[in-house]
């Protein structure tokens, strides 16, 4: 995996899955982008039970375009 540059809004991926990665605010944390689907990944190595980040929002037991799955059956809906 490699490091998201200082200072940068996009790294160039030469994978054909993923097309680049936004940065987000956050040094172990981007978007990969591909195609119309984004996904939240590691930009490198995180230790167990390190805090990435907080989310707010309503608990759901069904996905919307703007919730995040915390659970098997569980969403949060921003």
């Amino acid at each position: 995996m490699r490091d998201v540059p200082p200072n940068t809004d996009t790294l160039e991926l030469p994978s054909p899955t993923v097309e680049s990665m936004l940065v987000c605010g956050s040094d172990t944390v981007a978007i990969a982008v591909a195609g119309d689907s984004r996904r939240l990944v590691a930009t490198r190595a995180i230790p167990r039970g390190a805090h990435l980040f907080d989310l707010q929002g309503r608990e759901t037991e069904e996905p919307t375009r703007y919730s995040a799955q915390i659970g098997a059956d569980l969403h949060l809906d921003t």
